[in-house]
């Protein structure tokens, strides 16, 4: 969990503060490197981003579709979400009708 993540019930209590609390906090905020701010995941995160920039359209569809993928798949494991996806008659994992 990021320490974003950890802050946020805080968040009310922040943009209830007077400016000048506010601007001191945010400065102590910033000084927090981003790997710390953002989660262990924020590296990853930068590096994935900064090679897409030279994807090709091909190659963007693809990752389009995995992420879509692992996204509905990880959705497939909530109650909620394993209902409705059964009230649409679509298993999730059958991807007969999506194959790229």
């Amino acid at each position: 969990m990021s320490l974003e993540d950890k802050l946020y019930p805080l968040l009310r209590v922040y943009e209830a503060a007077p400016q000048p609390v506010k601007s001191l906090v945010g400065r102590a905020y910033r000084a927090i490197p981003a790997r710390l701010r953002h989660g262990k995941e924020y590296e990853r995160f930068q590096r994935e981003a900064a090679a897409s920039e030279g994807w090709s359209p091909e190659e963007i569809a693809k990752y389009q579709v995995k992420e879509l993928r692992e996204t509905l798949l990880a959705a497939g494991e909530s109650s909620f979400y394993r209902e409705r996806f059964q009230d649409a008659g679509w298993i999730p994992g059958n991807w007969s009708r999506w194959n790229s």
